[in-house]
């Protein structure tokens, strides 16, 4: 059974409506899916307890975060921004370490202070190409071919080679 072209929700709904139907057991079910049973039984169990919306797909973003940020700090972050705004985040930290004893690490202040906007991204630096490099564009292997030439040197049988060959 092909499944090219056909959205996740048209699947889980085919899933189900064969399920109700009851021809099929339930692995060989879950085989012509192409999903695990796993899949199949969590598939089932939410459209049981939710009917059809329940097999819309979830957010997996956590409920909670335990190494999230305290508000204070983010506020306090800010506001030690504003009074010093040529100050960088190490700096800013240090001088909050007295009144904040478990203050995030440098790169989670200069996060927060991007997300408000207070720290822009620095200058890109023009890169100047090399002037040797060659102006023209190989398409094909051997389309550029290049020889060293080495200047004047004195050869084994005492003659001087003018070309380098």
């Amino acid at each position: 059974m092909g499944w090219e072209g056909v959205t996740i929700m048209d699947q889980r709904v085919r899933f189900i409506a064969e399920y109700l139907k009851g021809y099929f057991p339930f692995n060989e079910l879950c085989l012509q899916f192409n999903i695990s049973r796993k899949t199949g039984y969590k598939w089932v169990e939410r459209y049981e307890q939710e009917g059809p919306g329940g097999l819309k797909d979830r957010s997996r973003r956590p409920y909670s975060s335990p190494y999230e940020t305290n508000d204070k700090i983010i506020e306090a972050i800010v506001q030690a921004r504003m009074k010093h705004p040529t100050w960088g985040p190490k700096k800013l930290l240090e001088i909050l370490t007295p009144c904040y004893p478990d203050l995030p690490a440098i790169s989670t202040a200069a996060d927060i202070l991007k997300r408000k906007g207070l720290i822009t991204g620095s200058k890109r630096r023009l890169r100047r190409k090399h002037p040797g490099c060659p102006k023209t564009i190989a398409n094909q292997p051997n389309d550029i071919w290049s020889a060293d030439y080495k200047g004047h040197f004195k050869m084994r049988n005492s003659l001087l080679s003018l070309d380098g060959m």
